[in-house]
């Protein structure tokens, strides 16, 4: 297959697990992680036609041997390493996480020292665990609240590990250096048009709370105020009680609980109180592929209308 139809495959298979998982997690906060096994394989398995069908070495195709223990571990539900009981199980974690570090650490020397298109199709390779990597992070810092987001994430980094180009498209164009799309793969400018179309939720939030007389700043930017006898579903707290005082938090964390927290709310007196919504980052992760696919990197195309 041709360049162009392996993009043409990466955007229609992106799309059909995105927009699954998206709707599975607008319905019900939750994605199986079948879902991302199976869109894992997938890419996987495109990556493997496109680099046999462009003449890329044997020495390439061994990137996704770190690729598979880093990705399709998020899939394990067990402890972290150290924290493993069983002697066995703990060793062969580290010996596979050894293995990948190992890979990396060979295939980088080993181009490095041919040098010129091989080393750029590895480094372009090599963002994939990066990427992996940027979204454990992401997610341990609190960047990607969802592990349904982080996971959506990993797996258009190995989806589309280049930048991706059919029949005209993108719009915007990606430009000729291929050291930045090394620098700045496409899962990350999915991720950064997706944080620009997010932009407007404040702007959407400040429009509903004047069409109710119920402004308050800043929170009449993230949210909107509710009953709290009558608690929406899947949403944060922006105010709690500490120490007997009423206090104001407008990055609520994932390990709140929402009920313990309403119960002190209502006995301190409060009645009605600010809420944020759990709104699915995969949501407008998903419409940003699709964007990606179509019109390139939004926030470079805005930048170029002022410069």
């Amino acid at each position: 297959m041709c360049m162009e139809e392996l993009d043409i495959l990466r955007l229609v298979l992106g799309l059909f697990f995105l927009v699954y998982g998206s709707v599975s997690d607008m319905r019900t906060r939750r994605v199986s992680n079948i879902v991302w096994v199976m869109m894992g394989l997938c890419a996987i398995a495109v990556l493997e036609a496109q680099m046999l069908s462009n003449g890329y070495s044997l020495h390439h195709h061994l990137i996704l041997v770190p690729v598979a223990i880093i990705y399709f571990d998020v899939f394990w539900d067990r402890d972290t390493i150290l924290e493993i009981p069983e002697k066995w199980l703990r060793a062969t974690v580290i010996v596979l996480y050894v293995l990948a570090l190992v890979v990396i650490a060979f295939l980088l020397y080993h181009f490095l020292q041919i040098g010129g298109e091989a080393l750029t199709k590895f480094l372009q390779l090599l963002t994939i665990p990066a990427m992996i990597l940027m979204a454990y992070v992401f997610y341990m810092t609190g960047l990607l609240r969802g592990g349904a987001d982080a996971k959506s994430f990993m797996a258009i980094a190995i989806l589309v590990p280049m930048y991706p180009t059919f029949h005209g498209f993108p719009l915007l164009g990606w430009g000729e250096l291929s050291g930045f799309s090394i620098a700045f793969p496409f899962a990350l400018v999915a991720l950064l048009n997706a944080a620009l179309l997010m932009v407007f939720a404040p702007l959407a939030f400040l429009i509903y709370n004047l069409s109710k007389g119920n402004l308050k700043l800043p929170e009449g930017l993230f949210g909107y105020k509710t009953d709290l006898r009558n608690l929406p579903k899947f949403v944060w707290l922006m105010q709690r009680v500490e120490d007997g005082k009423l206090v104001r938090e407008l990055l609520p964390r994932r390990s709140r609980n929402i009920e313990e927290e309403a119960q002190k709310l209502i006995a301190a007196g409060h009645d009605r109180v600010w809420v944020t919504p759990q709104i699915p980052f995969i949501v407008p992760l998903t419409i940003s592929f699709a964007l990606s696919f179509v019109l390139g990197n939004l926030l470079f195309g805005l930048f170029s209308l002022f410069a």
